[in-house]
């Protein structure tokens, strides 16, 4: 999304609306495809991973304090997916030399989320709000992003939703799959190596060995739902490498 802005200015300044949307879609996809294994993944073993990281001896952040704060880790994960594309979405109206655009639409979203906020301390049970606080930024990142993807696509015309949505749906469908393996297999794991060893060594192992079985899986799954994608994603690495060496 970083090194987007210039290629996006060339097909802009051009006037080449056409290769703009095609190199924003190409982006978008492959952010996806990164992304959504990485957000349902954190979301996932959210718990696990913030007791292994935090919850240390018989400190005072213990099983509620880690409780709370996966809540708010599982709340803000999504928007791994959600904040990047914004990323990519948002140099393609500074080239084409439209700053107003995304503050007007980042204005609308921050008074979105303030009401969400507020209505999450007022409606959400206790322990809860703060979730409902972190899921109402996501929430409102995602309004964003559709909001600016409407309106792009109204001003060049360029832009096909069929493309990106089958990614996604492709994507979040074999993130879904692994995020249910991953629990699983975390699951058992722990409670096979726990009486055997140091707790903290014993969820690091759990952790890690899940992390692991779960960019397989989604590796394999995501070759099989969403396949021109992950050949997109290789190509561009290569390419970047290639730059990198040049």
């Amino acid at each position: 999304a970083t090194v987007l802005l210039p290629t996006l200015s060339t097909h802009a300044t051009q006037q080449d609306y056409g290769g703009l949307g095609a190199t924003l879609e190409r982006a978008m996809r492959n952010i996806v495809v990164i992304m959504a294994p990485a957000a349902a993944g954190l979301t996932i073993l959210a718990l696990p991973i913030v007791s292994l990281v935090y919850q240390i001896g018989d400190g005072a952040f213990q099983d509620e304090s880690a409780r709370q704060t996966a809540r708010a880790l599982a709340g803000y994960a999504p928007g791994l997916l959600v904040f990047s594309l914004y990323k990519a979405i948002t140099p393609a109206f500074y080239a084409l030399q439209d700053t107003r655009t995304p503050v007007r639409v980042g204005i609308f979203g921050v008074g979105v989320n303030l009401l969400l906020n507020i209505l999450s301390v007022l409606l959400l049970p206790q322990g809860w709000k703060h979730v409902g606080i972190a899921g109402s930024t996501v929430f409102t990142s995602l309004l964003n992003c559709i909001a600016l993807l409407v309106i792009l696509h109204r001003r060049t015309g360029a832009l096909r939703a069929g493309g990106l949505a089958r990614t996604l749906a492709g994507a979040l469908l074999a993130a879904a799959l692994m995020g249910a393996m991953v629990l699983s297999l975390h699951s058992a794991a722990l409670a096979a190596l726990a009486p055997r060893m140091h707790l903290k060594l014993a969820q690091g192992l759990a952790v890690g060995t899940s992390m692991a079985a779960g960019a397989v899986t989604y590796g394999l799954l995501a070759a099989l739902l969403c396949r021109p994608a992950l050949k997109e994603l290789r190509e561009d690495f290569r390419l970047r490498q290639a730059r990198k060496r040049g």
